[in-house]
């Protein structure tokens, strides 16, 4: 029922999987060069063309130069020398901006909490290493990492769990990396998650106003969005067989012994910030949650074996 609401908001195949499929495969950067160079070739080759047609062979003044050309052929060359600039112009800058750019206000969230890594437990680090372990064996395997963080509502701590995980993966520039999140059941992405988000400097615009509304989560402002929204765990877009199911919190985890099509299941509990719901240092409570989960996952990904 809740895919059917969403469908056309969220595609069956994954923006950021079609994102990463094309990255592992092809280095835009290259694509761009080469596309420079192949285009270039073709304009000289074709302008040599130009300048020697109609001129005779000085060996023999009866033949027709061989450098001769065709006009079609003369415009096929020039054709293809628009297409590979064309593609040169939108690859390379792109690449050179920086395609994994985060905003100004995010990069610095982050550097903040990447200087809190010592802050975190040794027993935590072990539990938080998991997880590194499964991230770095399914890259080393050539396979495409895929996330499922899972709380009870998917409101609050599964959304910051799979967009800081996002986030984090995008920082350290670990590829083939997809997130999502899902609940037991499904409620909506709570405001005041949204709102802890907005001040770490993420990029989240709603999209509708119904009661489980959609959320575009973006890095900065020209990246791919992620179309947040409450969902069960076992519902599309999200994978339905290898994948890591995440539990972030204490409740899912006792609720679903067993997570279908899960790979690997790894408890990583938080605190609900709920509790602080309707109180003075609610906004304080949020921040103070979001910040742990933000220093966690930046740790798993530290240690992630590229």
């Amino acid at each position: 029922m809740q895919w059917a609401m969403h469908q056309k908001h969220s595609p069956f195949v994954h923006q950021s999987e079609l994102k990463h499929l094309f990255k592992d495969r092809f280095d835009p950067l290259f694509i761009g060069i080469l596309s420079l160079v192949l285009g270039i070739e073709i304009i000289i080759r074709g302008t040599i063309s130009i300048m020697l047609t109609n001129r005779p062979d000085p060996k023999n003044p009866s033949l027709v130069n061989p450098y001769r050309k065709a006009n079609r052929e003369r415009s096929l060359m020039t054709y293809q020398a628009i297409a590979l600039l064309t593609i040169s112009l939108v690859a390379i800058p792109q690449t050179l901006m920086g395609e994994n750019e985060l905003n100004p206000q995010l990069q610095q969230y982050i550097a903040a909490r990447c200087n809190e890594f010592e802050t975190i437990s040794s027993d935590r680090r072990a539990i938080l290493e998991q997880l590194s372990d499964f991230v770095s064996k399914e890259l080393a395997a050539g396979e495409e990492v895929r996330l499922v963080f899972i709380c009870t509502h998917n409101s609050r701590r599964s959304h910051i769990s799979q967009l800081w995980a996002h986030a984090a993966a995008t920082h350290f520039k670990i590829p083939g990396v997809t997130t999502f999140s899902g609940g037991t059941e499904a409620t909506a992405f709570n405001p005041r998650a949204v709102a802890t988000l907005q001040r770490a400097g993420f990029g989240i615009e709603k999209t509708a106003s119904q009661d489980n509304p959609v959320y575009l989560v973006r890095l900065h402002s020209g990246a791919d969005a992620l179309e947040c929204f409450s969902k069960r765990y076992d519902t599309p877009p999200n994978p339905t067989k290898n994948f890591c199911a995440v539990m972030v919190c204490s409740q899912a985890d006792t609720s679903c012994p067993i997570v279908a099509g899960e790979k690997k299941r790894i408890p990583i509990p938080y605190e609900d910030p709920k509790v602080s719901d309707g109180r003075d240092d609610e906004a304080k409570v949020y921040d103070e949650r979001c910040a742990q989960i933000a220093r966690e996952l930046l740790y798993v990904f530290s240690k992630v074996k590229k």
